[in-house]
């Protein structure tokens, strides 16, 4: 309703729904939290959020996750660290899409250690992360040119039979050749072909 009225030109009523969903008393605050992220006010949302964080009124993953869309989609990495930690504060557990948002924000950050440690952390709680997160860590260690890393990941990876192992390699190929080690994307590549994974 926000952005409907604001195409409509009825500013007033607009600021008059804002002002309502601020306030504790009118609307639950997780519910205002969902309207002002999906209408993509940043900054109400993230007031009403601190605010319901702090009085312990957030209790629906959820909200969490619809915080760390919103910041990621508007490029607020800072943003989604934060919230990412009082998620995990809480004893709430990421899904996939959580973890590759927040891995992609320590990336922009340039916070690899970071990356690395939430990365490590939740794969020994268990967490099974699905290929796109284990490619998205491999990218980040590449960008950081640590290639030693990207190496002892990619041998732990190939072990793995859950992991698509053509697509492993292409990453692997991928990361080498942007780093402009085109030996090695080489290497990776004729490994497909010597272990049967080019069919």
């Amino acid at each position: 309703m926000i952005v409907a009225y604001e195409r409509a030109g009825l500013v007033a009523h607009s600021k008059r729904l804002l002002h309502e969903l601020k306030r504790p008393d009118n609307i639950p605050r997780e519910t205002a939290i969902h309207i002002l992220a999906g209408a993509g006010r940043v900054e109400e949302a993230t007031w009403v959020f601190r605010q319901a964080v702090d009085n312990g009124e957030v209790k629906d993953i959820a909200v969490f996750e619809r915080m760390i869309d919103l910041f990621s989609k508007y490029k607020r990495y800072t943003n989604v660290i934060e919230v990412f930690d009082r998620m995990r504060e809480k004893g709430y557990f990421p899904d996939s899409n959580v973890i590759a948002l927040v891995l992609n924000a320590y990336g922009k950050l340039h916070e690899f250690e970071k990356a690395n440690s939430v990365y490590m952390e939740l794969q020994n709680e268990g967490c099974v992360f699905p290929d796109e997160v284990h490619f998205q860590m491999l990218s980040l260690m590449g960008a950081r040119r640590d290639f030693d890393m990207v190496e002892t990941l990619f041998e732990r990876l190939k072990l793995d039979p859950n992991i698509h192992k053509k697509d492993l390699h292409h990453v692997v190929a991928g990361i080498y050749e942007r780093a402009n080690r085109l030996n090695d994307a080489s290497r990776i590549v004729n490994q497909m072909s010597d272990e049967g994974i080019l069919r």
